[in-house]
């Protein structure tokens, strides 16, 4: 199988995903690998800060979040 593509990312986790979106906003052709066919059973990127939506509004992706159920939550629990 061959994939054309201008950048290959592997690992599709927060990181991984965030890359992705702002590239592609950009213009370019990602492709995104993940190993795992499955949702990971520890917390990852279970929250994000409030600079990071100001990075995601930039890129314009922050809505998807809220449209794919998201909650706006302020505060801190310990």
């Amino acid at each position: 199988m061959t994939i054309e593509t201008d950048v290959l990312i592997i690992g599709a986790g927060v990181a991984g995903s965030a890359m992705a979106c702002n590239l592609t906003g950009k213009g370019y052709k990602v492709t995104l690998l993940e190993k795992s066919d499955k949702p990971q059973d520890t917390a990852r990127g279970d929250h994000i800060q409030p600079y990071v939506c100001d990075i995601l509004n930039q890129w314009g992706v922050l809505n998807s979040f809220f449209e794919a159920g998201a909650k706006k939550r302020s505060g801190s629990l310990w």
